[in-house]
């Protein structure tokens, strides 16, 4: 069973480990990042390739945070990406990275790439999403900097979509043996999930 997130599918699965005398060859209920990550996982051991990492909230925290420090050395310099109204303090701020990590997940989700968020600054004329834009430019690529092969949940999702859609069953390791996958929730989904 697929559950849209980590703390829904632990309620599940205690529930159906609670209802079972058997013993499982491994987890009834995950959230939908959790299986993706089995799936890239499975497929990058096939390949030979490292296995994934996952990067946790507070990795990606503390990436976002390099790359804001980068910028306010910069603005120290004199050059600037952020508008005024998202000055140093606003960009220093936890809740400002945690937006910041959201909707680099929501882009991946939705689909929508930096050339995306460039158009619609230039089309609104708004600094704000054209500074977005380059800034995942940059976290992109300290992202891919990283020594292993480090990957968010959203990345995960859509790499697992990618995985599912060209792959033979060798490369899915045991996912390919499944016969029904349930999906709880499944309105609380996002568009990846």
């Amino acid at each position: 069973v697929l559950a849209p997130s980590r703390q829904s599918a632990t309620v599940l699965r205690e529930q159906l480990a609670a209802g079972l005398d058997i013993a499982t060859p491994g987890a009834l209920a995950r959230s939908v990042p959790s299986f993706a990550f089995s799936l890239v996982r499975s497929a990058a051991v096939f390949d030979g390739a490292p296995p994934p990492q996952l990067l946790t909230a507070a990795d990606q925290d503390r990436l976002i945070a390099e790359v804001l420090d980068g910028d306010a050395e910069d603005e120290a310099r004199g050059i600037t990406r952020w508008p005024p109204t998202l000055g140093v303090a606003t960009r220093q701020s936890r809740d400002f990275r945690t937006e910041l990590r959201t909707f680099a997940a929501q882009c991946v989700d939705a689909d929508i790439n930096t050339t995306t968020l460039a158009r619609l600054a230039q089309d609104t004329q708004n600094a704000a999403w054209g500074a977005v834009a380059t800034f995942l430019v940059d976290y992109r690529y300290s992202l891919s900097r990283m020594r292993s092969a480090h990957r968010d949940a959203a990345d995960l999702v859509d790499e697992a979509s990618a995985v599912l859609a060209g792959s033979e069953n060798a490369r899915l390791g045991a996912a390919a043996r499944l016969r029904v996958v349930l999906l709880d929730d499944a309105q609380e989904l996002t568009r990846g999930g």
